[in-house]
């Protein structure tokens, strides 16, 4: 009878970043650094699915073979670097999907595929409207990522982010319709900030752009709210649960080509400040009379 079972392929990328975040490096180029080999080096290990087990098993000491060979269980011997580093031993499952625990226990994987430039810092990438649909089948797909638009931005080097476009008018006036927003990835759902914006990748409704409320413990979702003043009915809260959850970000910056207009509020305290000036022109014009 032929055997049906689909081939598990290890996506090496994942188990070099969780080396590289089990010893708290910024980004590749410290990674390449440690393990003493050049930047393309590495950006060639990424590219390929591959890497020297030999210089990972003598640069990490302590590291598990089983580990690098298969993505689970320990990542470190027992009484070796975990106890030199003082942390706790940690089992890891890389089966290329992320992990989602509703207990909050369980640690995000790293983002499926993550790009980098020439220097070996990762890229910025950017998921617009139109690709948004392709997103949810192509987050860890190698090729498509590639595909997308990537780039760089001052401030944001020291952690993985990832740029969305904004569907819409729910999260008006924090955020426009086609607005670009910048999320850092979040790795643990007791990481969600408590009504913050969050960019929540999701099997079932795609890409959402809301606040986040984190009541796992206490109902066993997250609750979603929009910003919407206007028409807020249209827009109600929506209830995201832990196993629909691909990919969540926290966003940190935002911005389009379309300049805000001051709001009526701001218009009104305008005008009130023009015209108690000319109020007090002509109470000073009657005093010069007098």
């Amino acid at each position: 009878m032929k055997n049906t079972q689909k081939e598990f392929i290890l996506d090496k990328s994942l188990v070099l970043n969780k080396i590289k975040s089990y010893y708290q490096l910024k980004n590749d180029i410290d990674l390449a650094n440690f393990l003493d080999i050049r930047p393309n080096t590495l950006s060639n290990w990424r590219a390929r699915n591959s890497f020297d087990y030999e210089i990972l098993y003598t640069k990490c000491v302590g590291i598990d073979a089983n580990f690098l060979i298969t993505g689970k269980g320990r990542m470190f011997r027992l009484n070796k670097t975990a106890d030199a580093l003082n942390e706790p031993e940690m089992e890891y499952t890389i089966d290329n999907n992320p992990e989602i625990s509703k207990n909050d226990k369980t640690i995000f994987l790293t983002p499926q595929i993550v790009t980098v430039d020439g220097s070996g810092s990762e890229n910025i990438t950017y998921v617009p409207v139109k690709a948004a649909a392709g997103y949810l089948n192509g987050y860890k797909d190698r090729e498509y990522i590639e595909s997308l638009t990537s780039f760089n931005l001052p401030g944001l080097t020291n952690a993985t982010y990832r740029a969305f476009e904004v569907s819409g008018d729910s999260m008006f006036p924090t955020l426009e319709d086609k607005e670009m927003v910048i999320g850092q990835w979040v790795e643990k759902l007791e990481y969600i900030r408590e009504d913050r914006v969050h960019i929540v990748v999701t099997k079932n409704d795609g890409v959402v752009v809301k606040r986040l409320l984190n009541r796992i413990d206490k109902y066993g979702y997250i609750v979603a709210k929009s910003d919407a003043v206007n028409d807020r009915g249209l827009y109600k809260n929506k209830e995201i649960y832990p196993d629909d959850i691909l990919e969540i970000w926290y966003a940190v910056w935002h911005g389009g080509f379309n300049f805000k207009s001051p709001s009526d509020l701001w218009k009104r305290q305008n005008n009130l400040e023009a015209d108690l000036t000319d109020v007090l022109k002509r109470l000073n014009q009657l005093e010069e009379k007098l």
